[in-house]
């Protein structure tokens, strides 16, 4: 897989990509699995959360500088992917991460975290909550792609103090959780 973007658009009641856009940077050209980018906004230019540390400054596909810091520790893991908005002067992270807690067949457990940036380059992390948000459980859902104890937060919007936040649950099932913004840090 690869990852990108793009801009949306409605036409005729139907919504479309259009401009779609690959950067150019490691193996995002189909060779190996890319995934977790994270692209947002600062400053009217685009950005891309590589991570461990990386932040891609983006112009179109080609990727312009490379802003690097050192991220926080979590004790669930090694944070990636998420989403990124603006909070309170800088940015507030969520991101997903995995500990090996069992024997296979289902030894990992994902966790979804947050944590905060600054909002200029290199965007560094300036605090991260030292608990779990939300934790995969081994609740059964019926599909072909079921795993238990799996959560990944995939987008979130704020509004009026409270933060919704969409996330994928044992890879069967969307949901949508409200937190109100003071329990985030």
């Amino acid at each position: 897989c690869v990852c990108g973007f793009g801009g949306i658009e409605k036409s005729d009641g139907k919504w479309a990509l259009i401009s779609p856009k690959t950067p150019k940077y490691g193996r995002n050209d189909f060779s190996s699995m890319e995934k977790n980018w994270i692209f947002f906004e600062s400053d009217g230019r685009l950005y891309a959360d590589y991570g461990g540390g990386i932040v891609l400054e983006l112009d179109g596909e080609k990727v312009v500088k490379e802003h690097k810091s050192e991220c926080l520790k979590w004790g669930y893991g090694v944070p990636h992917g998420g989403a990124i908005i603006p909070w309170k002067g800088g940015f507030l992270r969520f991101f997903h991460a995995r500990t090996d807690d069992s024997d296979r067949p289902n030894w990992w457990h994902y966790r979804v975290g947050v944590a905060t940036m600054e909002s200029k380059p290199p965007f560094r992390w300036t605090s991260i909550n030292p608990h779990p948000i939300i934790s995969g459980d081994e609740g059964f859902r019926s599909g072909k792609f079921w795993k238990p104890k799996v959560s990944f937060p995939s987008g979130c919007v704020a509004r009026d103090g409270q933060i919704h936040l969409s996330w994928g649950h044992n890879d069967s099932a969307c949901k949508i959780t409200t937190f109100e913004e003071r329990d985030l840090t």
